[in-house]
């Protein structure tokens, strides 16, 4: 049924296009994207590779809820007509998952690279409310991955020479200058990565306390570090019960926390919460899921959040 109206929707479109358009032989002009990326790390590790070579689409807006987002005709359409698809692979991107089974994203006529499907995928951790509710959903959590496989700077140099084969596959003529860019972002990463590393070898504390969600479990794993929260992964639901504040206060008291976590786009109520019940501080820690429109337009990058979540684990880990 889904199919068959999102069918009926494109007729209607292009008949709307047709029509307004005047009765004459020339197709309607829409923007062609060598590369569609849906989200952030996906749509800089391309721009990255690519350079100035390439038509680079990030899918969706900049400053927006990446989770829930469900895409228009038009988003259908330019995926449809690009090279190189790209999206993370999971729980944010099932819609496309959904559209590929339907056939409503025809993938033999453009290549789709998931990003978790270039790394080892990695459970998504118990967090506080899971252990609050007798582990009611424990088999369900076993098999649930989380898909921020990005925020591993090793992940993240994995999935850019993933991206980079594939566009020198696609665009072959450009391989030399491509494998290029890769190799000199890549050492970018590895290089702040190194940095990270030495502010958690000299730390003394190496416990991060996140207000609501967590999207780090690759990134910890990575640097050794512990950590706790209120949900696991990019949950729907981020209501924070009286209990778990407690569990987070007590947490930050007892550890000597200095500072608690929130995501980019957090209200940070509970953030503020925790800090006028223990005196710590509150800091951003970027997961690279999106960004906001200044910052896109100011051309940041994967590099530029790594930098900003430097300086914020300089401060977290005192």
């Amino acid at each position: 049924m889904k199919k068959y109206i999102t069918a009926v929707l494109l007729c209607v479109l292009m008949l709307t296009a047709f029509v307004t358009g005047g009765c004459t032989d020339s197709p309607v002009q829409t923007q062609q994207w060598d590369v569609i990326a849906t989200v952030f790390p996906a749509y800089d590790f391309a721009r990255a590779v690519a350079g100035d070579l390439l038509q680079i689409k990030m899918l969706i807006s900049p400053g927006s809820e990446v989770h829930g987002f469900s895409p228009t005709l038009d988003d259908l359409a330019a995926v449809q007509n690009c090279n190189l698809f790209i999206y993370s692979g999971g729980e944010t991107d099932t819609w496309a998952d959904e559209q590929f089974r339907s056939g409503n994203l025809d993938t033999e006529q453009f290549t789709a690279l998931a990003m978790t499907s270039c790394v080892e995928l990695k459970a998504i951790p118990a967090a506080i409310e899971e252990d609050m509710h007798d582990h009611e959903h424990d088999h369900a959590q076993t098999e649930d991955y989380d898909e921020h496989v990005w925020t591993s700077p090793e992940n993240a140099v994995r999935i850019l020479k993933a991206i980079c084969d594939e566009l020198c596959r696609l665009y072959p003529e450009h391989e030399e200058t491509f494998r290029s860019n890769a190799e000199n972002y890549a050492n970018q990463i590895t290089a702040q990565a190194q940095e990270i590393q030495k502010i958690v070898d000299n730390a003394s504390n190496k416990m991060l306390v996140f207000e609501d969600r967590f999207p780090f479990v690759y990134f910890c794993e990575q640097f050794g570090l512990s950590h706790t929260s209120a949900f696991g992964g990019c949950a729907g639901n981020t209501e924070v019960s009286a209990a778990t504040l407690n569990t987070l206060v007590k947490t930050v008291q007892n550890h000597n926390i200095p500072c608690v976590l929130y995501l980019e786009f957090s209200k940070m109520q509970t953030a503020d919460s925790i800090v006028a019940a223990t005196g710590c501080t509150k800091r951003e820690m970027h997961s690279y899921h999106n960004v906001t429109q200044e910052d896109f337009d100011n051309g940041v990058t994967y590099v530029d959040l790594m930098k900003r979540n430097t300086e914020t684990l300089k401060e977290a880990l005192s």
